[in-house]
């Protein structure tokens, strides 16, 4: 494993659970906001031991890959953290956003020795009843439950119990799957040093520190709450609050009552809050310090406008669940538009077809290399295609900028190749998102038969505003070159995002030719 100096201070789940029990013992450690119900850092602690020696009794220990379906949030991290506490390997899933069949299939790769699911999912919903499966409960846990593990707090003696079971950094923590832009799910394996660097990276990009109190709402099985939630959780002591899904009705609410100062985001939430009336949430975000954005590209114009319409200061950062963090703004160093800088533990390059290095301005590929990247991908025979020790090709297509910032322009996959012209997605979206009806934009390439393809753009217009093709055309042509054009922009209700909230171009591409009549056609046809 390639080393890295910020590894000097790595420790296990063990001794960072143990360290701030003994120096914060009461304060909150995960707060469910759904259910108004929390766990002290005392307690979380001994609940965390009681449930990794019910785990090793099932014969789970260092290297045993174990299926954690989400449930609860304080359930399933307490879970996830007994499988830490024994060095085994979590593999986490939610079979409402992947399906049963890329569960089957990545199933048939990962080989689970266990399969651990809550209140919320039968075994007859998990896939493979080939994989021995273990209830566990709720917390607190419901007398006359049926469950193969009670989460419930361990006597005195079973640290001494544990020890000596828990990981080293080089060990593999998690296999995470994700389909990403591509739509072909790949099952990404992590070790635990990877996990420790981005969370640090997580901690001083946000300034987070033991006494914020940080919400999150997205599901485990993101590798995007895992680097910046989960490990920022456990490196600083900060109070993590949880919520099964996100709610617009609630979000403001769950604000002012849990006193948030740090939030996760992505920008289908910014842009579904900038949707609401906004009173409620400006009045409760008063010590709201940050909220991040991530997981898909944050247009300049949503970003300037929901910070110019709650008060609430954005940071947006850009990783992979490959790469980790990759770049990102901080405060006191940010540039509305871009996805930051590149991270420390990152070398970053913007090259060309031929793998020169481009110039500041200049668009091409993001390539990364450094210690936090993950190890591989897992391949359908088990074996191991490694990422870590190489040069790691992203097919982000970015520039950078002369004083280092990154604006990404879209997918490689994504370009518009017209009459031989490279055009990017992202600045057609760009200009049709400045037109004030449009509340959201995308851009893709359909066949033409005179230049092989042409753009065409879909938007979503604000809420009661009105416009007519020809004034968004209109409005195009004023901004952009006679080749950068679009040769259509269709109103549509909503844009087709997967279950993770990135943009799904195929639907699109699909959509435009079913509107003309014509068969689908693969993308970049």
């Amino acid at each position: 494993m390639e080393r890295c100096d910020a590894l000097v201070d790595w420790q296990p789940v063990e001794c960072l659970l143990a360290a701030h029990a003994a120096s914060s013992p009461r304060r909150p450690a995960l707060v469910d906001v759904d259910r108004d119900q929390s766990l002290d850092f005392g307690e979380l602690a001994r609940l965390v031991d009681g449930v990794a020696l019910q785990l090793r009794d099932l014969g789970v220990h260092r290297g045993t890959r174990v299926v954690l379906i989400a449930d609860g949030p304080i359930e399933t991290l307490v879970v996830w953290l007994a499988l830490w506490r024994l060095a085994a390997v979590v593999c986490p899933f939610d079979i409402s956003q992947i399906g049963a069949a890329s569960t089957q299939a990545a199933f048939n790769t990962l080989q689970p020795a266990l399969v651990l699911h809550g209140q919320r999912i039968g075994v007859v919903d998990i896939p493979s009843s080939a994989v021995p499966c273990a209830r566990f409960s709720q917390w607190p846990p419901v007398p006359g439950q049926a469950t193969a593990i009670t989460l419930t707090a361990a006597d005195t003696g079973a640290a001494a119990r544990l020890r000596g079971l828990g990981p080293a950094p080089g060990d593999v923590a998690a296999a995470c799957c994700t389909s990403g832009s591509s739509g072909r799910m790949k099952i990404v394996m992590h070790d635990h040093a990877s996990y420790w660097l981005n969370g640090l990276v997580s901690s001083a990009l946000l300034d987070l520190r033991g006494d914020d109190r940080l919400l999150d709402y997205r599901s485990l099985s993101w590798y995007s709450p895992q680097i910046l939630t989960l490990m920022p959780f456990l490196q600083t002591g900060l109070s993590l609050c949880l919520a099964r899904q996100f709610s617009a009705s609630r979000f403001a609410d769950w604000i002012a009552q849990h006193r948030i100062t740090v939030a996760a985001g992505v920008p289908t939430v910014l842009n579904i809050l900038l949707s609401q009336p906004l009173e409620r949430l400006r009045a409760s975000a008063q010590g709201l310090r940050v909220m991040s954005s991530s997981s898909a590209p944050l247009a300049q114009r949503t970003w300037e406008r929901f910070e110019r319409e709650t008060g609430i200061t954005v940071l947006n950062l850009y990783g992979s669940s490959e790469g980790g963090w990759i770049c990102g703004n901080r405060l006191g160093d940010r540039r509305v538009g871009t996805a930051g800088k590149p991270v420390p533990g990152i070398a970053l390059r913007v090259v060309d077809a031929t793998g020169r290095t481009c110039a500041a301005g200049e668009p091409g590929e993001v390539v990364i290399e450094g210690a936090k990247l993950a190890l591989g991908t897992l391949q359908a025979d088990g074996a191991l295609q490694p990422i870590r020790g190489g040069r790691f090709a992203t097919r982000d297509l970015a520039l950078r900028d002369r004083d280092g910032f990154v604006r990404l322009l879209g997918r490689m996959d994504d370009l518009v190749i017209r009459g031989g012209v490279k055009l990017s997605p992202g600045e057609i979206e760009d200009a049709l998102l400045q037109h004030p009806a449009v509340a959201e934009a995308a851009a893709v390439g359909v066949s033409d038969p005179i230049y092989g393809q042409e753009a065409v753009c879909f938007v979503v217009l604000r809420e009661g505003s009105h416009t007519d093709t020809a004034a968004l055309l209109a409005h195009a042509a004023a901004l952009l070159p006679r080749e950068k054009r679009p040769k259509a922009v269709c109103a549509i209700d909503t844009l087709p995002r997967n279950a993770r909230g990135k943009l799904r171009r195929d639907a699109l591409r699909a959509r435009w030719h079913d509107m003309e009549g014509g068969a689908p056609e693969a993308p970049g046809a």
